[in-house]
């Protein structure tokens, strides 16, 4: 029973010790991916197993589980559960075959008492019990990520090695330290563990330092590429609005010098314009009309061969009707292309009060005037447009004010910059000025689908104007644009860190078991020519 009670315990305690050195691993994983340079429970599963033999291995299993559980249980969906508690265990049976593997191969040709006073039990530990030892896992824990889909075979190759240089600088470090610190004073006296501990502990935090330091820069360096590139995206964002605004400038003075544009110039003009600028969805003309001349302007628009030509007003469901009798209306008199706008002819803009606002702001500066977004467009109403207004005095209508529209749907304004997004693996969403919810939010087909964006989280925001109207344009740090931009400069600094830390500790326990070793020949040559004393006596 107490034998029983003694293993029970061993395991728990191995099992809380990989968990809490699993947790410091993760604090140390950096980008690219989530892999660390160093994981320090590689190095305590096989002093553990090393120490008190492979009866702990249940201990690195629940541990290692636990670990894994921590940062990757998917609670969406009972699949999506059973699917993630099934990869950590999986994992950690890696992890556990691994420390046995390792084991093994440290004793077939070395064994305790763990004195470090020779360099056989050093590099066996490092050499067996690291280098190769430390292929298990790497190679099962990716098959596990590969059948899952959580890892591509193009990124095989690469996901091996850093899961493999983690765990191996991971035995590097800790599996000697803690194989020493755990003996006996009969094997390692107090004066050397403190002499190897103390300097690679000291080591460890310069290092920590050295990383935290480094990896601030680095995600410095990154945020200032996602400034420089995200304001390439807005500069062409704006290059577009601005074409689009200057072609609305172009059609008014088109009317203003002209006597009379007629609707079979108006679609001659249009038709190039828009077939070249594909942010703009649609062109027309508002003429003001007050209730004696509604007959005339329908009469006119039937005469142009549309027959049953009517003033409109919208329902709040989007449904049509005729208009009814008001002092004065503000129709879409003309409007391209056609057939796609064709139902909006008629359509009194002003009956909206987001139109009418805009339309008033339009008339009293003489500037232009954006409404907010609307689904105007009946092909699409589900993608957002912007109205922008722009008026103008025709000489046939001097009695009355005459505005310009043009329809800019976000959504195909966007795609004029998603090629450039989707090559710098940028992501961004629209807002709203006062940023409470999103306007548009495109993805380039490189983001990974399974990582949300997080728009709290770090972040650049750029004001996109559009007339009178400002809106925000979100671009997040993405862990995909972290790995397209990350350098290996702060991986490098952790794990050639690490791994001077250690080789300075296992020079120190080279040097500190010769003195002891050394030191124990002494005592015990004395202790002959003492006891060779006693007989002479």
């Amino acid at each position: 029973v107490g034998s029983l009670v003694y293993s029970v315990l061993g395991i728990l305690l191995v099992a809380v010790a990989y968990f809490v050195l699993g947790k410091i691993g993760l604090m140390l994983a950096i980008p690219p991916g989530y892999a660390t340079p160093m994981w320090p429970p590689s190095g305590l599963a096989l002093a553990a197993l090393l120490l008190w033999g492979y009866r702990c291995w249940p201990g690195i299993l629940l541990g290692s589980l636990l670990v894994n559980i921590s940062v990757g249980l998917n609670t969406d969906g009972a699949g999506q559960l059973l699917s993630s508690i099934a990869i950590a265990f999986l994992i950690a049976c890696g992890a556990s075959a691994q420390g046995v593997g390792s084991c093994y191969l440290v004793q077939r040709f070395t064994r305790g008492p763990w004195r470090f006073d020779v360099p056989a039990q050093i590099f066996s530990i490092n050499l067996l019990g690291g280098v190769i030892g430390c292929t298990i896992n790497a190679t099962l824990g990716n098959l596990v990520l590969l059948a899952f889909g959580l890892q591509s075979p193009q990124s095989l190759p690469y996901a091996w090695f850093n899961w493999w240089v983690g765990d191996t600088i991971g035995v590097f470090f800790f599996a000697s330290l803690i194989l020493m610190l755990a003996s006996s004073r009969n094997d390692v006296r107090a004066w050397r563990k403190s002499w190897v501990a103390t300097p690679m502990l000291l080591m460890f935090l310069l290092v920590m330092g050295l990383f935290a330091t480094a990896q601030h820069y680095e995600r410095v360096r990154i945020l200032e590429r996602l400034h420089s590139e995200s304001s390439d995206i807005m500069h062409d964002l704006r290059s577009q609005i601005g074409v689009a605004l200057e072609v609305l400038s172009s059609l008014n003075r088109f009317f203003q010098s002209s006597d009379f544009v007629a609707r079979s110039e108006f679609h001659s003009y249009t038709a190039g314009i828009l077939a070249t600028t594909p942010g703009i969805a649609a062109l027309g003309w508002i003429p003001e009309v007050r209730e004696p001349q509604r007959a005339e302007y329908e009469q006119l628009a039937r005469a142009d061969g549309l027959t049953g030509f009517t003033l409109t007003d919208r329902e709040e469901n989007g449904e049509l009707h005729t208009a009814a009798s008001r002092p004065l209306y503000f129709p879409l008199f003309y409007i391209e292309p056609q057939p796609a706008t064709h139902p909006l002819l008629g359509l009194d803009l002003a009956n909206d009060p987001a139109h009418k606002q805009a339309i008033d702001a339009a008339l009293y500066t003489g500037q232009f005037a954006a409404t907010d977004l609307n689904p105007i467009l009946q092909d699409a109403p589900h993608h957002p447009a912007v109205l922008i207004f722009d008026p103008v005095t025709s000489p046939a209508h001097s009695d009355g004010h005459n505005l310009l529209v043009e329809i800019i749907r976000f959504s195909a304004l966007v795609d004029t910059v998603m090629p450039l997004a989707r090559r710098k693996a940028i992501s961004f969403t629209i807002m709203d000025q006062h940023m409470e919810h999103a306007v548009i939010n495109q993805t380039g087909d490189l983001i990974d689908k399974r990582m949300p964006l997080d728009l709290t989280s770090t972040r650049i925001v750029h004001d996109l104007k559009i007339a009178d109207q400002v809106w925000k344009v979100v671009f997040p740090l993405t862990k995909h644009y972290i790995d397209q931009n990350s350098t290996w400069y702060v991986w490098m600094v952790l794990a050639g860190g690490m791994v001077i830390s250690s080789l300075l500790g296992n020079l120190l326990m080279i040097i500190t078991g010769h003195q002891a070793g050394t030191e124990r020949m002494v005592e015990l040559r004395t202790l002959e020519l003492q006891q060779q004393e006693n007989e002479l006596e």
